[in-house]
Parts: C-alpha cells; sequence; structure tokens
C-alpha cells in the first residue's frame, strides 16, 4: 500500500510567497486533483489550515456538476490567522456518480493567488468477486487528525481458501475464509452473511427469500486481516442438527453452525458464499464463492472409497 502526506502545496506556496505571504497549507487540496469518496447523503467540509500572514486570504469555491458542467452553488471563507477554518458546503444530494467540481480561487485584497481545481467522487459501491485475485482503488482521500492522505485502497483476495468443512461434529468452520485490506484505517462492513442457494431444502427452519438461506456473521479484524465467525443467532436441534433462524420447542441458542445429519452430500450440491455489504472505504458488495467440503468423508470403509488400502499389523 503506498500512500502520500500532504503538507503544503509547492504551487501555492511559491505564488503565495511571491505576494510576499507566508505558505498557506491546505489540508483538502492535492496534486491528484481526483479524490474521494465522499458520502453523496452528507454534506462536505473543507478544512484550510492557515500559518501566519500579513492580511487575510479570501476564498471563493464554485461546485459544478462535473458530468454536464452546470453550476451548483458558490461559498465564500476568509482566512485568518493563525489556525485551522472549515468551509461548509451543501453537498448532500448533489454528488452523482460523476462527481462534483470544485473550482477554488485563492486572493487577498486585489490580488490574485491562485486558482484549483478539484474533483470530489462518491462511493464506488462495486461487486467485487473475490478469486485470488487483488483488487486496489486509487485516490482515495483519509484524515488523520487533520492530516490527509491519499492512498491506495486494496483487497487482497489471494489468501481466501475457497472451501469450507464442517468436522466430524458436523460443525461448520468459517474461521479459515480470510482475506487483507489495506487502509490507514481498519476494515469496516455494515453486514455479513453466509448465503446458502438451498436447492435440497437441508435448512426448512431458516428463513430465506427466493430459496437463499441467509445466515449472519460476525467480522472480525486484526491488523489488515479479515475473517469470519458466526454469532449467536442461531438455534440447533442437538438430536438431529438441524438449524433454525427463531426459536423452536426443543432447540437451543448457538455461535456455531451445523450441517444436519445425513445431509452432508446434499450440502455440496448447493451454491454458498459468504457477501459482505457496504465494505470499506468504496463501501463495496463482495462476494466470496465457497465450496462445501466434508472432512468427515475422506476416510471410510472400502466399499465406499476411491482408494482402498489392505493390510495389518504384523507381529
Amino acid at each position: 500500500m503506498k500512500y502520500t502526506k500532504l503538507l503544503s502545496l509547492p504551487a501555492l506556496s511559491l505564488i503565495v510567497m511571491s505576494a510576499g505571504i507566508t505558505p498557506i497549507r491546505l489540508i483538502y487540496v492535492s496534486t491528484n486533483e481526483i479524490y474521494g469518496p465522499f458520502d453523496s447523503d452528507r454534506n462536505t467540509d473543507i478544512y484550510f489550515s492557515v500559518t501566519p500572514i500579513l492580511s487575510a486570504v479570501d476564498v471563493t469555491v464554485d461546485v459544478y456538476n462535473n458530468k454536464n458542467d452546470s453550476f451548483l452553488f458558490s461559498r465564500s471563507i476568509k482566512l485568518k490567522q493563525p489556525f485551522d477554518q472549515c468551509l461548509h458546503l451543501d453537498t448532500k444530494g448533489r454528488i452523482t456518480s460523476s462527481g462534483i467540481r470544485l473550482e477554488i480561487k485563492f486572493e487577498s485584497g486585489m490580488t490574485f493567488l491562485l486558482t484549483k481545481s478539484l474533483v470530489l467522487y462518491p462511493p464506488k459501491r462495486n461487486t467485487l468477486i473475490a478469486s485470488n485475485n487483488i483488487v486496489s482503488f486509487t485516490n482515495c482521500l483519509f484524515n488523520i487528525e487533520r492530516n490527509t492522505f491519499i492512498t491506495d485502497e486494496e483487497y487482497d483476495f489471494t489468501p481466501v481458501n475457497s472451501f469450507i468443512s464442517s468436522d466430524n461434529e458436523n460443525k461448520i468452520d468459517v474461521s479459515e475464509t480470510t482475506f487483507k485490506y489495506s487502509l490507514p484505517d481498519a476494515f469496516k462492513c455494515t453486514k455479513a452473511e453466509l448465503q446458502i442457494v438451498d436447492y435440497e431444502n437441508i435448512y426448512p427452519n431458516i428463513s430465506s427469500s427466493d430459496n437463499i438461506k441467509r445466515i449472519p456473521l460476525d467480522v472480525n479484524v486484526n491488523s489488515k486481516d479479515v475473517f469470519f465467525s458466526l454469532n449467536s443467532g442461531m438455534y440447533v436441534n442437538h438430536n438431529t442438527l438441524e438449524m433454525s433462524s427463531d426459536y423452536v420447542f426443543g432447540y437451543t441458542q448457538t455461535n456455531s453452525f451445523f450441517v444436519p445429519i445425513g445431509k452432508e452430500n446434499d450440502l455440496s450440491k448447493n451454491e454458498i458464499k459468504i457477501v459482505l455489504y457496504e465494505s470499506g472505504f468504496n463501501l463495496n458488495t463482495i462476494e466470496i464463492p465457497l465450496e462445501y467440503f466434508n472432512i468427515s468423508k475422506v476416510f471410510g470403509s472400502c466399499g465406499e472409497s476411491d482408494y482402498c488400502i489392505h493390510g495389518g499389523i504384523k507381529e
């Protein structure tokens, strides 16, 4: 992962200094000129940090639709020493998929200093399919204590184990399904679930839509590693290992997920995947396709095996 800390903008410093004014540090201005994402459901604040100056600096921000260049609104602020100041932009509902463009003009008295053009884009909201691949989103803006970074948001799916298995107790383990996420902030998502397209109706007591059974997952983060565990929102019949999303008489609450007894081969016929919603900085949907593997069926009798070893102990 690469990132650049934004301090002062050399072009602005040069022009301001030539006007006889100490350089201004613009926290939200980058030489990249395109950055984000910015939530279209919220307004945007732009911070300017001012070092001691000889006179005030007037900043005017004209906001345009980046697709059709139509003018949206204009805002102004007067920068005065010696502390940070914030310019509030009413961008809620206005940052479309093409983004909005800011034309920023700096003046001091009658002296023109600089203009800067910036494009703000909304979250990508792509659907990412994990397939031993690495997906990267550039130009992500990130703020740490008012220090701004331009960085790549990266999903590394190469560690993903595409198999899930059940042990000799028919308990499914999803903890080995993991990927890596790189950003100065920890990975976040609004919801994660194990989805089973239940063609064989293995789980009749789990609520579904379009025959998709959704089992809620907890997301765990350790540094860059993202992995999963089953939460305690399910119920199990310990005699049959049948599962239910709601309480049923004779079922007890569990933080495990089981394959019902005798249904191991049926589960392998179903489509299974882990799905995460509004993930990371760009609010992506992540799909991790999985294949069920019953570990308890690795060994069996010669009659039900592909290979058979005959032998014994020689005394």
